[in-house]
């Protein structure tokens, strides 16, 4: 009764007759015109009496109403009608209704829609009494979709609408209606299904907004989907702009269009927009912002030059929007890199525009250099960078500038002036100018040029000859084409002399005069300095007479007159200085008073016994001065009348004239050394008349510490216990007495003096101390200080560089080399010991201050063990010794063993084994391989002295004249022993299978 809308399908009307003829027509409703047998819609087929039933006399008649498709139009009844041949026969007919399922989608055409328009779709299912059940699925590209749905009925149809209130660029697809009809309990489904394609218009990119620094590019885009090519145009604030060439991509059916702004500018600051025109139809984007910032730099640093000293400033001007972070840095040009500065170079006022402020604070010469500014904004959370253009700042300085200058004694010479500039550019001219006008005769300059390199230019004026007219103004000035302040230097340049002074001063023994002439045209202040030291009339003994200038001979004359002075000023300086307003100018003149008087003498002095001891003095006369009528040598304590004279103890030598205005005597006080009996007090004295005498008194203090041991160099070999001695001999009692070392002072709590000599003092060394130097110091009631100097301890033990431990193994050719040493100042004997006979070295040698020694060790049936020492006397030994182990099998493998097939023996091998050692390692071979055997548990004695290792073997043919060894190795040290395995043949009789009983049965049979 039911068929799908357009599937194929037939009725069949079937005729059974008894041998009649039948003619069969198909008619559709009320109709009574039959349906064409064939036709673009139907096609019938009859087959008449083709068909018998079993008793041979029925037939059976069909015919088929073909329809290629079902649709709507062949919903109603039909009828099959037959026509019988026997006229008796009455015609019969038969029929059944049909009905059609069938779905209708709408719209039935593709859908082009623009976003944020409607669209709506239904699938109506046709109403069927058989098929009472329906289900609708709407899907989108074979997704599943669920909301946007309703359904209606009617008295004929069942209808599932699809809405969508907004279409967006993600409604683009086919969507499928899938219906399902079922009886109402579900069986027999039949799935009908339609499809609309829709294509949706509209923007998949829209413009975004943009925030953008003034000056530069802004590229804003946006990208269109439709079914066709869009004519894409922009607007800003709703006024069309020209965008560039629309990009089309066929395929995806894509339209881009950029709109580029060169160099935005603030009225590039709008709301931007795209529209897409499909043929009439218009799709308009989102808006997007655009945000042109009024930033950057307005005005870049420019050159400028100052001088050293000088604060010197760069600045740049920034626009500072309120809407932006403003960060500025500074950046100096080095090579091909800017280096950022400090932060404390720079400031910047927040204004806007901004300044930023580069200041160098007494600027040096070292920041000459090229410099800019860099402005980094924050804006919306994007980083705009703005750099300014560069600024040459040039630091310049006269390296030699002109001083006031006075030409002291210089009439008729000449003088140079020199200027010297220090900078990195180049000088444009320079200038020298005399009392603010050209430069007199006399006056002459030589131009120097930049020094390339050395960043210098020099100039310098001549004045020659120098005369009294030649004092005046003088400047140099440097000028510069770069931008920048020039530079001159200044000097006042005045002609002054004061007339020397003759070498030296005779005086009398009661005052003496010095006169100054002075030669000028102003009037300083002078001063007068006797032996480095001013003096003035408040000075007793001091008369000062200050001159006044005759301005018709520009000269000035003054005076210094001293009494009862003469012991101390003699033989001093005396000087006359002239100071001028100018502080830097001043003029001396100078002289050495010469008298009588004592130039050296004597005073307390330590002096160590066992040298010679020379005194000397000296008595001033002048270089018109004659020598004393006589000199004498006196020790106070031993004769204060009787004068010394050369003998065994004393020598006097006396000057028979002056030389160089004085008068010495020497007494060298014995010759072959002094001893304490020399001490005392000695005096000196010239006689120059009756009534004139000079004396000088000084103490002699003899002393002298002697060391014991008395080498230069000192050796222990003991731990502990080392002693050192110093004895004194001295003239003057002891106040103190300290030892130190290497390692500072020493606790007095290990030196003393000694009980039956006080003046001998000991150091005990109560632990191993330092190497090094040792003294003991005498501090002696006079202050002075008596040394004792060891100046080199050496505390060095004999020692031996073996190891505490060694271990070899027994062999041919094996041996073992023992090595000691010894710091010594030369080449020492050096012995071995092995606690029952010294040993001579096998080797000795000096190298770097050590002794040496080697004894090598064979290994062989006598040397297998040993503890060893180093000696170099019978009490000095080393602290450490070295202890030889040598390891062997003590039961090596030696003889064949013989035995019979199928016999096993078994090997043992027994070694040495020391409990210092990790148990060695038991290996055995069959020739050079590893055994097919397994050997037996190691066996480990008690006392660790010995290891014991068994190896089963079963005698066989493969193992004939076999020869096995036994490998100890003791941490790398192999020991070997080795033993050839010789066999028998032995046929045994129940182990012989033969075919023939009657065969001989050989024996084959050794010599055990």
């Amino acid at each position: 009764p039911s068929v799908k809308s357009g599937d194929a399908g037939h009725l069949t009307c079937t005729v059974e007759t008894s041998d009649v003829g039948v003619a069969i027509q198909w008619f559709k409703g009320d109709s009574d015109t039959p349906l064409p047998s064939d036709d673009t819609t139907y096609t019938i087929s009859t087959a008449l009496a083709t068909s018998f039933e079993a008793d041979g006399i029925t037939k059976r008649s069909t015919s088929d109403l073909i329809v290629l498709s079902f649709d709507a139009t062949d919903v109603g009844y039909y009828s099959c009608r037959v026509d019988y041949a026997d006229p008796i026969l009455d015609d019969s007919s038969t029929e059944t209704t049909l009905n059609i399922l069938d779905l209708v989608v709408t719209p039935t055409e593709a859908q082009i829609v623009s976003v944020t328009e409607t669209l709506q779709m239904s699938c109506s299912l046709n109403l069927d009494p058989t098929y009472t059940s329906r289900t609708v699925k709407w899907k989108l590209n074979d997704a599943d979709v669920n909301s946007g749905i309703s359904t209606s009925t009617s008295s004929t149809f069942y209808t599932s609408t699809l809405s969508i209130s907004t279409v967006t660029l993600s409604d683009i697809g086919t969507y499928s209606c899938i219906a399902t009809y079922t009886h109402s309990d579900g069986s027999n489904p039949v799935v009908l299904s339609g499809t609309v394609v829709v294509t949706v218009r509209g923007f998949e990119t829209h413009p975004a907004d943009h925030t953008a620094d003034q000056g530069s590019d802004v590229v804003m885009s946006c990208v269109v989907v439709g079914d066709q090519r869009a004519s894409i145009s922009w607007t800003q604030d709703s006024k069309d702009l020209s965008g560039d060439e629309d990009v089309y991509d066929e395929p995806n059916k894509k339209t881009t269009s950029t709109l580029t702004i060169i160099s935005a500018v603030a009225d590039n600051t709008g709301v931007y927009k795209c529209r897409a025109d499909f043929g009439g139809t218009v799709v308009e984007s989102d808006t997007a912002t655009l945000t042109v910032i009024d930033i950057g730099i307005i005005g870049d640093p420019t050159n400028a030059a100052y001088l050293v000293g000088e604060d010197a400033v760069l600045s740049c001007t920034i626009r500072n929007p309120a809407s932006s972070t403003l960060t500025v840095t500074w950046y100096r040009a080095v090579g091909q890199t800017d280096t950022p500065l400090d932060l404390s170079l720079f400031n910047f006022d927040y204004a806007n525009p901004a300044t930023s402020t580069l200041t160098f604070s007494s600027a040096t010469m070292d920041k000459s250099g090229v410099y800019k500014c860099e402005a980094v904004y924050v804006i919306s959370e994007q980083t705009f960078t703005q750099t300014s253009g560069t600024a040459s700042l040039q630091i310049r300085e006269l390296s030699k500038t002109l001083n006031e200058y006075t030409a002291a004694n210089s009439l008729g010479g000449s003088q140079k002036f020199t200027c010297e500039y220090h900078g990195d550019d180049d000088v444009d001219s320079v200038t020298w100018v005399y009392n603010e006008g050209a430069l007199p005769a006399g006056y002459s300059v030589t131009q120097g040029s930049y020094g390339g390199n050395t960043e210098k230019w020099e100039t310098v004026l001549t004045v020659n000859p120098i005369l009294k007219s030649s004092g005046g103004a003088i400047k140099c000035a440097f000028s510069f084409s770069v931008t920048g302040q020039d530079i001159d230097s200044t000097t006042t340049f005045r002609v002054r002399s004061v007339d020397p002074l003759d070498a030296e001063v005779f005086s009398s023994l009661e005052s003496y005069t010095v006169t100054c002439t002075y030669k000028g045209n102003d009037e300083p202040s002078v001063l007068w300095v006797v032996a480095g030291s001013i003096v003035s009339e408040s000075d007793e003994g001091i008369s000062i007479n200050t001159g006044s200038v005759n301005h018709d001979t520009n000269e000035r004359n003054d005076q210094l007159i001293v009494s009862g002075r003469l012991y101390s000023d003699a033989s001093k300086p005396i000087t006359c200085k002239y100071m001028f307003t100018d502080p830097a100018a001043e003029l001396t003149a100078y002289t050495v008073l010469k008298f009588r008087g004592l130039t050296s003498g004597l005073n307390s002095k330590y002096y160590s016994s066992g040298a010679a001891v020379i005194m000397q003095c000296g008595l001033g006369v002048g270089s018109e001065g004659a020598a004393p009528r006589s000199t004498f040598w006196y020790n106070i304590d031993v004769d204060a009348n009787d004068p010394l004279v050369t003998g065994s103890t004393y020598k006097v030598t006396t000057d028979t004239e002056v030389n160089n205005g004085l008068f010495k005597t020497t007494l060298t006080i014995k010759e072959e050394g002094i001893t304490t009996s020399n001490a005392g007090v000695y005096m000196c004295m010239f006689s120059v008349s009756d009534s004139e005498s000079y004396a000088s008194k000084g103490r002699l203090i003899v002393g002298l510490v002697r060391t014991l041991p008395s080498d230069a160099r000192v050796y222990s070999y003991a731990n502990a216990g080392l002693q050192l001695s110093c004895i004194l001999d001295a003239s003057d009692e002891v106040s103190a007495i300290t030892w130190s070392g290497p390692d500072g002072k020493i606790d007095p709590s290990q030196y003393s003096s000694d009980q039956d000599d006080p003046n001998t003092h000991i150091l005990t060394l109560t632990s191993r101390p330092s190497s090094g130097e040792y003294r003991c110091s005498f501090v002696l009631s006079e202050g002075n200080v008596l040394e004792g100097i060891f100046p080199d301890v050496n505390l060095n033990l004999v020692e031996m560089v073996s190891p505490a431990a060694l271990y070899s193994t027994y062999g041919s050719g094996v041996s073992v080399t023992l090595t000691c040493q010894v710091t010594s100042p030369r080449e020492v004997d050096l012995y071995f010991h092995d606690g029952s006979k010294d040993i001579s070295p096998t080797n000795s040698y000096y190298e770097d201050g050590r002794t040496v020694a080697e004894y090598v060790i064979t290994i062989d049936s006598s040397n297998k063990e040993g503890i060893f020492q180093c000696k170099k006397s019978a009490t000095e030994f080393s602290p450490t010794s070295s202890t030889l182990t040598v390891f062997w099998i003590t039961e090596p493998l030696t003889s064949p063993t013989r035995g019979n097939i199928g016999t096993t023996v078994t090997f043992t091998c027994t070694a040495q084994f020391h409990a210092d050692l990790t148990v060695p390692e038991v290996s055995w071979l069959n020739g050079d391989s590893a055994t097919q055997e397994t050997p037996e548990a190691l066996v480990v004695a008690e006392d660790s002295s010995t290891i014991q290792s068994k190896l089963p073997i079963t005698i066989s043919l493969e193992n004939d004249n076999s020869v096995y060894k036994c490998v100890i190795t003791y941490s790398g040290l192999a020991t070997h022993a080795g033993k050839s395995l010789e066999t028998s043949t032995i046929v045994i009789m129940n182990k012989i299978v033969t075919s023939s009983p009657d065969a001989p049965v050989q024996v084959f049979a050794t010599d055990s």
